[in-house]
């Protein structure tokens, strides 16, 4: 093949590297299950080389028993989600563990939730929505044990000890005895370590919104808004008896915030 040949080829290969890199770009609009590189900073190089299938975002995956998502091993891009703020209202998570019933989402997010048939973008509200809110139910329920209840060193975080004592304090009697104290706190501690996903030995805001969750789908394994005094016994139990604890917790946390 002669020059002139090579000389056409070349001249269309910006034209083919665009058209390639548009219908990659397409794909992923249309699908967001598609993912390519070559429109993002490779455009010197053949797309199809790079094109590659990638789960994207599914918010709606939220609303599924946590035990169906495939096993993850890594789920933190970032280390913690900061302190609570000493000004955090604590109103919503000061009588948590103690009344019957905690509505902590609004009630149109209730009536969306209910509604049959929701769209894809309904689901994407609902779960920004819910996220939210559960973000806000556990900024204050820390809050008030770091800063209100009196137990806890006011800095924005909870330690095991912290954690233990307040948990002892919401669940003995003043009939208790010191083994039934003890066991609480055995307990406790086994709920603190399997919540403390980073592995610094401190509760932070995301951490006991995993928790929030957990106990929201306690029972019935629905995300309802609404954590019973009922889930809160139930879910504490499993939490402190499964083996698979933090895993599922893990799960837990990255559906909530491994695809934000």
């Amino acid at each position: 093949m002669g020059s002139e040949y090579w000389n056409g080829v070349v001249s269309r290969l910006p034209k083919f590297f665009n058209d390639t890199a548009a219908i990659c770009l397409t794909a992923d609009l249309l699908s967001r299950r598609h993912f390519c590189p070559g429109v993002f900073g490779f455009g010197f190089l053949s797309p199809p080389l790079y094109y590659y299938p990638q789960i994207s975002f599914y918010p709606y995956d939220m609303y599924q028993v946590p035990e169906y998502y495939p096993s993850q091993r890594t789920y933190f891009d970032e280390r913690g989600a900061g302190r609570v703020s000493k000004k955090q209202d604590t109103s919503l998570g000061a009588n948590l563990v103690k009344q019957n019933d905690t509505q902590f989402v609004t009630n149109k997010w209730v009536n969306l939730d209910k509604k049959p048939g929701k769209t894809d973008d309904e689901n994407i509200d609902l779960h920004i929505k819910y996220r939210s809110f559960l973000n806000n139910l556990a900024k204050s329920f820390i809050g008030f044990m770091d800063y209100k209840s009196g137990l806890g060193d006011k800095s924005g975080k909870l330690s095991k000890e912290e954690f233990s004592k307040y948990y002892i304090s919401q669940f003995a009697t003043t009939a208790s005895t010191n083994d039934e104290k003890a066991k609480l706190k055995a307990e406790a501690e086994k709920v603190f370590d399997k919540l403390d996903l980073y592995e610094d030995k401190k509760l932070d805001w995301k951490e006991g919104a995993t928790l929030m969750a957990m106990l929201d789908s306690a029972v019935d394994g629905k995300y309802d808004g609404t954590i019973t005094r009922e889930e809160i016994l139930e879910g504490l139990k499993e939490l402190a008896e499964n083996p698979d604890g933090k895993e599922i917790a893990a799960e837990t946390y990255y559906n909530l915030y491994g695809r934000a």
